[in-house]
């Protein structure tokens, strides 16, 4: 599980790069973003907000990426995340208000789709 959640934090970044017209190759962001995710995890700032970024200009400034690029496709990438993550935090609180019978009725729905 752990591997394919950084698998998707690496796409995420990549795939927000692409989209602002940065050609990085994908092996920097193998390299470059496990790195930032260790950073963010130090308790130095709110919620990683200018350690992400101050370390992703940094690594990939030494790999010839060009500072303004790396802020945006960092600032993109974070928001695509908490964006999803919101749409899952609020998917959670609305199935909690479900009764059990209901609960049981939607896994049955799932699990015959399936």
């Amino acid at each position: 599980m752990l591997v394919g959640i950084q698998t998707i934090r690496i796409g995420v970044h990549y795939l927000a790069a692409l989209a602002l017209g940065v050609s990085v190759p994908p092996i920097l962001f193998l390299l470059v973003v496990p790195v930032i995710a260790v950073a963010v995890t130090l308790p130095l700032s709110v919620g990683g907000w200018g350690m992400r970024e101050g370390v992703a200009v940094l690594l990939f400034g030494r790999l010839g990426v060009g500072a303004p690029q790396t802020l945006a496709f960092e600032l993109l990438g974070h928001l695509v995340t908490v964006l999803v993550s919101g749409a899952g935090g609020v998917e959670r609180v609305l199935e909690a208000k479900l009764s059990d019978e209901e609960k049981a009725a939607r896994a049955r729905t799932l699990r015959d789709e399936w």
